[in-house]
């Protein structure tokens, strides 16, 4: 029994628990996602690019500006449209939270 490919119009859902909180019954983002290692690190890298040039990286996700965010989303899915595909673009605000909470520990 082969898995169906996914319908293009279907969103792929968020893995249930939290990123990086494997202990707490949450999910490692690379392993989620299942991408190439060279893409999945590309992607990583321009979240994190766009997060330096429009965040505050030495605070939290819920002390970051709203429209900020909303750019650093919009400008990552106009680079990698794929990160449509995910409802809710969780991928983005995965990478993103990894990202802050590195930035400040």
């Amino acid at each position: 029994a082969g898995l169906l490919p996914i319908p293009l119009s279907a969103k792929i859902p968020k893995p249930q628990g939290e990123v990086s909180r494997i202990s707490r019954g949450g999910y490692n983002l690379q392993e989620a996602l299942g991408w190439p290692a060279a893409e999945y690190e590309e992607t990583r890298a321009f979240v994190s690019q766009l997060a330096r040039e429009y965040l505050k990286v030495n605070k939290s996700w819920r002390f970051q500006a709203q429209p900020k965010l909303a750019l650093v989303y919009t400008e990552a899915q106009k680079r990698y449209p794929i990160l449509e595909r995910y409802d809710g673009s969780w991928v983005v605000g995965d990478m993103l939270h990894i990202f802050l909470k590195n930035s400040r520990s």
